[in-house]
């Protein structure tokens, strides 16, 4: 599939948060991006995800740099990315805090490295200051098929969020509800993952 154009999804801005997960890689654009930025005024939250792989002639996915990487994140107020994503950003030459104190001091944002079975950190930059967060896995729940964790974590962080304006809890509920989408093979039907939610939660949903 080619990158969505500007003007496909112009007419559907009228929402409080706009989640970019960036699956293949060249879902969007930078100018797409930049774009989105000048014209929407909620938040727009952005997962590197495959930003990082490049697409061989055979189709293997690997590791990249990533070109403008400053721009991408410009246009972000919630950012997500994992341990192996960081390194490529990063060059692997900086501590999260002080890249992201470099890279993103100029404007508000929050930064979620998911670091699967060890939790995830948050970085919450304001007012030209960083605050970190850090969050355990919840051990109670085994995962034994990863697959869409992370996107799982990016979801209900963002929608916590948007609900709740709290970091922290915005993440537990990510790191819980991402190991519950882990700890079922495959795919699950939704009174499954409801029965699992509500088990770990507590919560109805």
């Amino acid at each position: 599939m080619p990158p969505l154009k500007f003007e496909e999804i112009e007419s559907f801005l009228d929402v409080d948060l706009i989640l970019v997960n960036l699956i293949s890689g060249w879902d969007v654009d930078l100018d797409f991006m930049q774009k989105l930025r000048m014209t929407y005024n909620g938040l727009i939250a952005l997962d590197i995800h495959s930003l990082t792989l490049e697409r061989l002639s055979d189709g293997t996915r690997c590791l990249k740099p990533v070109k403008d990487i400053h721009s991408w994140l410009d246009c972000a107020d919630i950012i997500q990315l994992n341990e192996h994503e960081f390194e490529i950003i990063s060059n692997g030459a900086a501590h999260p805090k002080i890249f992201f104190m470099q890279t993103c001091v100029q404007t508000d944002k929050i930064i979620n490295l998911t670091k699967g079975a060890d939790g995830s950190e948050s970085y919450r930059i304001n007012n030209g200051r960083c605050e970190v967060i850090r969050n355990s896995a919840n051990k109670a729940i085994k995962v034994i098929d990863p697959i869409g964790c992370g996107d799982t974590f990016f979801a209900v962080f963002g929608i916590n969020y948007i609900r709740t304006k709290d970091v922290q809890l915005s993440a537990v509920r990510a790191n819980t509800l991402a190991a519950v989408a882990g700890s079922i093979a495959g795919s699950a039907d939704s009174a499954t993952l409801r029965n699992q939610i509500c088990l770990y939660t507590r919560e109805d949903v």
